[in-house]
């Protein structure tokens, strides 16, 4: 399922096969990518969610939304983007 990436934590997921449900903030990190960043199931370890890295726009629109992980990236966004 691909998702916003600051829309992950408060989202519910369902793995497909082991039938976990919870939020995405209990998800695993999985592989990252130069563009994407995949979220596995924390107990069977399948892939239930990928995102595109978000950029200065997308960013500041959550920031601007309240979402804290979007204000502590804009704190430390490289000057020269």
């Amino acid at each position: 399922m691909q998702i916003r990436y600051y829309e992950r934590r408060g989202t519910r997921f369902t793995c497909a096969d082991c039938g976990w449900t919870g939020l995405g903030s209990e998800l695993e990190q999985g592989e990252v990518f130069a563009e994407i960043v995949e979220w596995d199931c924390p107990h069977c370890g399948r892939k239930v969610a990928f995102a595109q890295f978000p950029d200065l726009d997308e960013t500041r629109r959550a920031a601007e939304g309240g979402n804290r992980d979007a204000q502590a990236a804009l704190e430390d966004w490289p000057r020269n983007r």
